[in-house]
C-alpha cells in the first residue's frame, strides 16, 4: 500500500482513524518519522487551486487531491513528494518565501508568473 493510500486510511476510514488529527498534521507527523509524503496545508491548496497555478480546477483544493497533485508532480520533476511540497509552501507562506501569500503577490519576483491565474500577476 502506498503512503498517500495509508493517509487516507488513517484519517478517513472508520475502522483505524486518528480523530483529533487533520490530514496536514498526520502527514507532518508521518514526514518526520521519514516518510517522503506532502503535508498538503491550507498554503498548498491554496497555490494548486484554479486562481493560482491550476493543478485542479477547483477553487478549494482538498487535502488529498492537493497530495495525489504533489505525488505527480514528485513523478514528473524526480523531486521527492516532500521537496516538492516544501517548495511550494515557501514560496507562499508568510514569514517564508512570501513571494504569493494569500494577502499579496510579488510579480516583480514570482517565477512563475507566466502560469499563474491570480489577477494582478
Amino acid at each position: 500500500m502506498k503512503v498517500y493510500e495509508k493517509v487516507r486510511e488513517y484519517i478517513v476510514d472508520n475502522g483505524y482513524k486518528l480523530e483529533q488529527m487533520n490530514v496536514a498534521l498526520v502527514c507532518e507527523y508521518l514526514r518526520n518519522v521519514g516518510h517522503d509524503i506532502p503535508k498538503p496545508d491550507r498554503h498548498i491548496c491554496r497555490i494548486l487551486s484554479n486562481e493560482y497555478l491550476a493543478f485542479s480546477d477547483k477553487k478549494e483544493v482538498t487535502h488529498f487531491e492537493a497530495f495525489d497533485i504533489i505525488v505527480e508532480l514528485s513523478k514528473m520533476t524526480g523531486k521527492s513528494a516532500a521537496e516538492v511540497d516544501y517548495i511550494l509552501w515557501s514560496y507562499c507562506a508568510d514569514g517564508y518565501g512570501e513571494v504569493c501569500t494569500a494577502k499579496k503577490a510579488k510579480g516583480k519576483i514570482c517565477k512563475v508568473k507566466k502560469y499563474c491565474k491570480k489577477k494582478g500577476n
